[in-house]
């Protein structure tokens, strides 16, 4: 922007040569024009000149100077307003940093809540695995005393078995009061059979259970429960082949009975037949 100069900022140096030459007159009419008078007029007029030139250059100078405050006054506007919109970006950045700052924290004050709510869970539930371990370790131990029992009494069971083949091979003479005696110890161990196949059945199913409830709590294998599963296949293929063997035995005490039976009413009709004759 550029200020227009003032025709009064003229005023100072024309009332000064007004002055000047107003003095050069008074002075012409009371000296009487001499030459130096001419060369003194000139040299002021020259002063004069020389003066308004400079004022004149003082002004342009006003001007320009006038005109760059103009000008930094117009970018200091600008970069005020660019400053400032700078500062609202800013805040806003700022306010969107905090609330996602808080929303991190909230968000993590969540999880953190969240994960130790699992941790008490897991460990609850790794404590009930270890009473349940404790427990199945207790009752894998009693079950293998009982199957270490019924195993003793089986092979029991079995060597009677051998010792009624062996008496089966050679009969004696008094058959009938050894077949008394051996038909109830047949039938006294009969009776234990059916208590050691009960005692099983209810060990198989107690083992089935226990397998069942080891592969749904996903618990390790163990050395311990490996021999107790292979004791009792054992036991199992023991018992089915002491049961064929004694159905074996019943047969065979059953034919040789009949046998004797057979024999003894022979001699009885032979001895009615000697009597009628």
């Amino acid at each position: 922007m550029l200020y227009k100069t003032s025709p009064w900022i003229l005023f100072g140096p024309g009332a000064l040569l007004a002055s000047l030459v107003l003095l050069l007159y008074r002075t012409g009419m009371l000296l009487g024009r001499p030459v130096w008078l001419f060369g003194l007029t000139l040299s002021v007029f020259l002063a004069c000149g020389i003066i308004y030139l400079t004022f004149k250059e003082l002004l342009s100078r006003e001007n320009v100077l006038l005109s760059q405050i103009s000008q930094n006054k117009k970018e200091a506007e600008d970069i005020r307003a660019i400053l400032e919109e700078a500062h609202t970006l800013y805040r806003e950045k700022v306010d969107k940093l905090e609330e996602t700052i808080a929303t991190i924290e909230k968000e993590q004050k969540m999880h953190l809540s969240s994960k130790e709510e699992n941790f008490k869970g897991l460990q609850e539930n790794f404590e009930k695995v270890q009473e349940d371990s404790k427990q199945y370790k207790n009752h894998s131990l009693d079950l293998k005393t009982s199957l270490e029992d019924a195993l003793d009494e089986l092979r029991d069971i079995r060597q009677l078995q051998y010792i009624l083949q062996e008496v089966g091979k050679t009969l004696p003479k008094d058959l009938p009061s050894q077949y008394r005696q051996l038909r109830e110890q047949f039938d006294e161990k009969t009776l234990i059979l059916d208590q050691t196949r009960r005692r099983l059945f209810l060990i198989e199913g107690q083992f089935l259970t226990l397998k069942k409830e080891q592969a749904m709590d996903k618990l390790g294998e163990n050395p311990e429960d490996e021999s107790l599963v292979q004791t009792l296949q054992g036991l199992l293929d023991e018992n089915t082949h002491l049961e064929e063997e004694i159905s074996l035995l019943e047969v065979l005490v059953s034919q040789s009975l009949k046998k004797t039976r057979e024999k003894k009413t022979k001699k009885e009709e032979g001895k009615v037949l000697e009597l009628q004759f």
